[in-house]
């Protein structure tokens, strides 16, 4: 088979291997973070606002306000939007946004992440490794169950996305020659920064590359350099970041993204040590795979395994460099380089995250592979390797697409994720918003909100900030009012309305507060309690200013409270306000 051939066939078995491991992810609903980034998104759902795309959050529609700047993965979705809207009859009413069918954005999810191995797979290529490997290698990662995070999940879509962006920025930076190769390689630099943040790491692997990577002998005799062809491309890519950061700290900066005061710098290598050794162990063994990691109940001497393997892989890298080893070096430094922003020594949002692994991985099974081959390439031995390397492709399809149920809508994603960790305040929290919400199961909505206010309680009292109130923590409790008022058990009610209001106000809760003081009011009135509930209005009104803002409202609310309903007035039991 010619070298062309060859390139043909890997290129369509990754495109197969793919869509064989993430099919059964295409008919799975929205979910989490898709009703910001997509299904409440006025700009994503309108094709007129597409330069609003490039000055806003991603989330600039959801709850609370982030810092993250993808425009080029919101316009991927407002093209999915797009597509996917049904056609609707002349004259018929004009859809919601629920109405969208999630195939189109899955399928494209699962594009992006095949573009993702076949550049890979390019990258393998320029660096000359045996064709055994670029087969192995991407068709592995390619199938890899830590992926479900970024594939399976349409908000995931900024990794795949970026990965191959900036995967092809390498290919182009190595590959063409020079002047050609500082366009374009620009251009897939700049496109990786505007679909994820992290893709900022560019420059670190193309001057990996430039110091690891030897002269490629031509025919002539006279060799052409990954250092000579790659240096003006690695100076665009250095003015570009300073541009881009420029930016990301001024004009483009939208939210702080932490929360808290971060912990000391010897707790984080900790947990960075303990992080890197769960992520070598989900390489190799991808089970109980969930959205909600944390480091609670990992020994403390995983921290210094963790730190040991990292010591170890840095001296394989430099070991192999100077053997000559240059692909095993840059596949080493490649997988160190894309782990070290999200190893967690500066702070993060999370301690580790499956999909952070997403570039990373890549590096581990290159490297993996290359040094086996290094072994077993020119013996019989390499015939096991073929099988145990197709075995375990196939086995990672089977794990990849029972993974991808999880995934199927909020309902099955969060009650997956608890049953990893039931501890997680926010999965419970959204599960309960699901059950109120979508489902209508009063009594699951009840359970979770019930368990966020015992995870709140434990943490303060672990902390020593009792006083404290919590974003989360008061919604449970304005929903746990309303429920319990539906159910006609209004003591209950009361006392978790009588919770928020004895809480200060703030631009971050007045909405939650003003709404409990309606439905205080409602309660109230639905007993004949008219007085009280004036009463409550009237204080919410002076407290509030979003509740100043609805006097219609509640002057509406008072001329109800004033004739209660015959069913009202028979109320089973009176609340002590």
């Amino acid at each position: 088979m010619s070298e062309k051939q060859f390139r043909w066939a890997v290129a369509a078995l990754l495109v197969f291997a793919a869509f064989l491991a993430y099919a059964n992810s295409f008919a799975n609903d929205f979910v989490w973070d898709d009703a910001s980034s997509i299904l409440l998104h006025q700009d994503v759902q309108n094709p007129a606002n597409i330069l609003q795309l490039f000055t806003k959050d991603q989330h600039a529609y959801g709850r609370g306000q982030g810092n993250f700047y993808r425009p080029l993965v919101s316009l991927t979705f407002m093209i999915d939007t797009w597509l996917s809207r049904p056609t609707i009859p002349e004259g018929a009413p004009q859809p919601t946004q629920l109405l969208l069918s999630p195939f189109i954005f899955h399928v494209s999810n699962t594009l992006w992440h095949a573009a993702a191995a076949i550049a890979f797979f390019a990258l393998m290529t320029i660096a000359r490794a045996p064709r055994p490997i670029r087969v192995l290698a991407p068709l592995l990662y390619v199938v890899h169950p830590l992926h479900t995070e970024a594939i399976t999940y349409i908000s995931g879509r900024a990794d795949p996305m970026a990965g191959a962006l900036l995967l092809g920025a390498l290919c182009c930076a190595l590959a063409f020659p020079t002047k050609r190769n500082v366009v374009w390689s620009s251009i897939f630099f700049v496109a990786a920064l505007l679909s994820k943040e992290s893709a900022t790491i560019y420059p670190f692997l193309l001057l990996l590359a430039v110091l690891v990577l030897r002269p490629v002998p031509k025919s002539d005799g006279v060799g052409t350099t990954a250092q000579r062809s790659a240096l003006l491309p690695l100076i665009s890519a250095g003015v570009i970041v300073g541009v881009y950061g420029a930016l990301r700290f001024t004009l483009l900066r939208f939210a702080s993204r932490g929360e808290g005061e971060a912990s000391s710098l010897v707790q984080r290598m900790s947990e960075a040590g303990q992080a890197f050794a769960l992520y070598i162990k989900l390489i190799f063994v991808p089970a109980n795979l969930h959205m909600e990691r944390t480091l609670d109940g990992v020994p403390g001497w995983a921290a210094v395994v963790g730190w040991a393997l990292i010591i170890a892989l840095a001296a394989m890298a430099f070991v192999a460099y100077a053997a000559k080893r240059d692909r095993i070096a840059f596949a080493l430094g490649f997988f160190l380089i894309t782990w070290f922003p999200i190893s967690g020594i500066f702070p993060l949002n999370a301690p580790m995250a499956e999909h952070w692994m997403y570039l990373p991985i890549l590096g581990f099974i290159w490297a993996l592979f290359e040094i086996v081959w290094m072994f077993a390439g020119a013996t019989v031995l390499r015939y096991p390797v073929y099988a145990i390397g197709y075995a375990a492709s196939l086995a990672f399809v089977l794990v990849t697409a029972h993974r991808n149920y999880d995934w199927r809508n909020n309902e099955s994603l969060y009650v997956a994720t608890l049953k990893q960790n039931p501890n997680t305040i926010r999965v419970a929290f959204n599960l309960g918003v699901t059950y109120e919400d979508l489902i209508g199961n009063e009594s699951g909505a009840r359970r979770e909100f019930e368990r966020v206010l015992e995870l709140y309680k434990e943490r303060k009292e672990a902390q020593g900030n009792t006083g404290t109130y919590f974003d989360d923590e008061m919604e449970a409790h304005l929903s746990l009012g309303k429920l319990y008022a539906a159910e006609q058990k209004l003591n209950q009610a009361a006392a978790h309305f009588e919770t928020l209001r004895r809480v200060t106000v703030n631009d971050s809760n007045s909405d939650v507060i003003a709404n409990a003081y309606l439905e205080y009011a409602r309660l109230m009135a639905s007993i004949g309690r008219t007085d009280d509930a004036k009463k409550l209005l009237d204080e919410g009104a002076a407290r509030v200013p979003a509740l100043q803002e609805q006097r219609e409202a509640a002057t509406r609310l008072r001329d109800a409270a004033a004739q209660p309903t015959q069913s009202q007035q028979s109320a089973p039991s009176t609340p002590q306000p």
